[in-house]
């Protein structure tokens, strides 16, 4: 069962009343992935491979007319600052939608901006950027708004040596990568230089 909250807020600037309301939604079990846009339109993908649209003058999530996606396959989806919806999944199927509103209606129009040739291992959201690595171990970073990828390092050697990475993060020129590691008895951070790959094991 997923919970859905909003908040009311209301008065003036002596005063203001706020009253909080939660919705339950017993057909979304397994949701594992949503996004807002910068309109706070809310986009879910379902268990069963459809995105779906939350219309507030309903208290109710629509289904949207798109090509069914493989739910166990997403890895992240996001909305970026011009409104268009990303996904981006480990079997090749990453997509972006144009977000088209006309009064209560919500359309997604396919623009498919990404073309990336080798799957995604894994993938990681930050603001307007993204972080993937993929079947080859290479390390990109891609502009969800100019549309440009860049290579930042080859980390073959690194994910054979320690395993799956856990999340990536960006500080200034320097990348933070975690590794998922079998033993929590220690940890090790690996610190490196202004535009180069800091690795850290969690």
């Amino acid at each position: 069962m997923m919970y859905f909250g909003y908040r009311l807020i209301t008065g003036s600037t002596a005063l203001i009343h706020k009253r909080q309301t939660i919705q339950s939604f017993k057909d979304f079990k397994y949701i594992n992935r949503m996004a807002r846009s910068p309109e706070d339109d809310f986009f879910i993908i379902k268990d069963d491979g459809y995105i779906y649209y939350y219309q507030p003058e309903l208290k109710e999530f629509c289904k949207l007319d798109v090509k069914k996606i493989h739910f166990e396959e997403v890895q992240q989806m996001s909305i970026d600052n011009s409104g268009v919806l990303w996904i981006f999944s480990s079997d090749n199927d990453n997509r972006s939608y144009v977000i088209e509103k006309n009064e209560n209606q919500i359309k997604l129009v396919p623009c498919n901006h990404l073309n990336h040739s080798e799957k995604l291992l894994w993938t990681f959201v930050d603001g307007d950027l993204i972080y993937f690595v993929d079947s080859t171990y290479a390390f990109y970073e891609y502009d969800l708004n100019s549309h440009n990828k860049y290579f930042i390092a080859d980390l073959e050697e690194e994910i054979q040596h320690r395993g799956d990475i856990s999340s990536i993060i960006k500080q200034k020129n320097d990348y933070y990568i975690g590794f998922k590691k079998q033993r929590t008895d220690s940890a090790e951070i690996f610190a490196g230089f202004e535009g180069e790959v800091c690795y850290t094991v969690h």
